[in-house]
C-alpha cells in the first residue's frame, strides 16, 4: 500500500513505536496511537491498520476493495446477510497476510473458508502478536509462487496482495503465474489483484496475460493511492450497480457494519471494465 492523506490524517502525528523488525533488506516498524495500530513497511507507507477497540473494522480502502468479492456473487452476499452457515463453502487463498485485516474481517462467517499465505515468518509472527490474527486462521508461511505452483487444492476467490517492498514479485507478469491461477480456480471464480503497474506497457502487456486464462476483467484506481485494482473471472463481473444493490443489502443487514461503505461506493465508482470479445462485459 502506498501513501493516503486519509489515513495519516486518521491516525495523526502522535504515536508509539511497538518493535522493529528487519525483512531481508528492508525494516517493518509497528506503531500505535491510542485508537489505531498498524505497521510500516521499507519506508514510511502504512501496510496495514486496526482500529483497537474494533479491530473487525477495515479501514484501508485498499483491503476493503478485496472484500468486493462478496459484492460479485448473490450467494455469498446472501451468506453474510442471513449470517448462518452457508451449505456451500466459501473457499478463498489470500497471498499476502500482512496485518490480517481479510482474517479479522471475515473471522465470525462460516461459510467462508481462509487459506493465507505469507512468505516472512516475522509477518505471520507480528499479524498474531500485534494484530490479532484470528486463532483458527489457516496461515502458511511459504512464497505464493511456490505454493501456487505445487498446490491441488482449488479456491471460489482469490486475492493477491503480494509485495517485495513496494513491488510486486515479477512472477505476478507472467504466464506461469495466471496459469497457476486458472488451474487452481473453482468454476466461477474470482482473482482480485492488488498490482503497482510502473506504465501503460506493463499494464498491457499483463492484461494481454490475463485474457489468455480469464475472459472477463476490470481495474480499479484510486485517488490517494498509486495501487491498481486487477479483477478477473471467466464469467461477467457484475455491473456497478448490481455491485452496489448487494453492498447495500449488507449495510441494511448490518454485516460488516464498520465498514467504510462510502469509500467502497467510491471503489465501485471507479471501476473500469475491459470490453470482452462478444462486447458484453458485465453481467
Amino acid at each position: 500500500m502506498n501513501k493516503s492523506t486519509s489515513i495519516r490524517a486518521l491516525i495523526g502525528k502522535k504515536h508509539s513505536t511497538l518493535a522493529e523488525y528487519s525483512v531481508g533488506d528492508d525494516k517493518v516498524t509497528v506503531k500505535e496511537t491510542k485508537l489505531h495500530r498498524w505497521f510500516e513497511y521499507g519506508d514510511d507507507s502504512i501496510q496495514s491498520i486496526m482500529h483497537k477497540q474494533q479491530p473487525e473494522q477495515v479501514l484501508s480502502p485498499i483491503a476493503q476493495t478485496f472484500l468486493l468479492f462478496i459484492l460479485m456473487n448473490d450467494d455469498y452476499t446472501n451468506s453474510c446477510i442471513k449470517k448462518e452457515p452457508s451449505p456451500n463453502s466459501i473457499n478463498v487463498l489470500n497471498l499476502g497476510l500482512g496485518g490480517a485485516s481479510i482474517e479479522r474481517a471475515l473471522a465470525n462467517n462460516t461459510s467462508i473458508n481462509i487459506t493465507s499465505l505469507e512468505a516472512s515468518q516475522i509477518i505471520v509472527d507480528i499479524a498474531k502478536q500485534y494484530f490479532l490474527l484470528p486463532d483458527q486462521s489457516d496461515v502458511i508461511c511459504n512464497s505464493a509462487e511456490d505454493y501456487i505452483a505445487a498446490t491441488t487444492d482449488t479456491f471460489n476467490v482469490i486475492l493477491s496482495d503480494i509485495f517485495i517492498s513496494s513491488n510486486n514479485p515479477s512472477f505476478l507478469f507472467t504466464h506461469n503465474c495466471y496459469q497457476h491461477f486458472k488451474r487452481i480456480s473453482k468454476a466461477n471464480s474470482v482473482v482480485i489483484i492488488n498490482s503497482n503497474i510502473s506504465d501503460g506497457k506493463q499494464l498491457l502487456d499483463v492484461l494481454l496475460i490475463i485474457k489468455h486464462y480469464f475472459a472477463y476483467i476490470a481495474l480499479i484506481e484510486f485517488d490517494a493511492y498509486a495501487n491498481l485494482f486487477i479483477v478477473c473471472s471467466d464469467i461477467p463481473i457484475p455491473s456497478k450497480e448490481k455491485l452496489g444493490n448487494n453492498l447495500d443489502k449488507l449495510n441494511k443487514s448490518s454485516y460488516l457494519a464498520a465498514l467504510q461503505s462510502t469509500e467502497l461506493i467510491n471503489t465501485i465508482e471507479n471501476m473500469r471494465y475491459i470490453p470482452h470479445n462478444n462486447g458484453d462485459n458485465t453481467e
